[in-house]
């Protein structure tokens, strides 16, 4: 039923980490491991200003200047698969995930992940979760070339839902991300998870 000044059957955008999954720290575990394979101490202050929250096609080449693309794109390839890896036996969903999903479902909201990590991530989480029933759709690195908090990744989730982006619900974790789905003109959730 539409009311006026009422979102009628919103699309539901989730990021993927630190939304669906609390993947910390394997991202940076992998991140520190990878580097020092490479010949290359990340210090704290090299991993906050000059790797987290920078997509992996720009963070490569300023670390390791006078790569070439091919080989920043295997570098790539090898740092994410490292994390998979050692991601593999401690995955699990955010507690309550699974039944906000299904009753979200139930209400037949259609729903993405939007995130700028690799197809092969995506699919990792998906499967490993068994959440292929809920989102099926996914906007991933091969389609997002601007970084958060460019509004580019949620302006692309809400046009593969087929909806405008005002009535397109934003799920994120992080400050920059926020800063994303409300560039993209989204309302926008921020999730704060407990200290553990």
């Amino acid at each position: 039923r539409n009311t006026p000044g009422i979102m009628t059957a919103p699309g539901l955008l989730f990021d993927m980490d630190g939304v669906l999954i609390d993947s910390t720290p394997f991202p940076r575990r992998a991140l520190i491991e990878f580097c020092r394979r490479k010949g290359l101490e990340l210090s704290e202050e090299m991993l906050r200003t000059r790797v987290f929250g920078r997509p992996n096609q720009d963070w490569i080449p300023d670390l390791f200047p006078g790569i070439s693309d091919e080989e920043a794109s295997r570098f790539a390839d090898e740092k994410e698969a490292y994390y998979r890896e050692i991601y593999a036996d401690d995955i699990e969903p955010w507690t309550g995930l699974l039944p906000f999903l299904e009753r979200a479902r139930e209400a037949e909201l259609p729903m993405t992940i939007g995130t700028s990590a690799p197809p092969e991530n995506v699919t990792f989480v998906v499967e490993k979760l068994g959440l292929g029933s809920f989102l099926s759709k996914s906007v991933d690195a091969t389609r997002v070339t601007e970084g958060k908090p460019h509004p580019q990744a949620y302006l692309l989730c809400a046009e593969e839902l087929g909806l405008p982006p005002e009535q397109s619900i934003v799920f994120e974790d992080s400050l920059v991300g926020v800063q994303d789905g409300v560039a993209a003109g989204c309302p926008t959730i921020g999730i704060s998870a407990e200290p553990k």
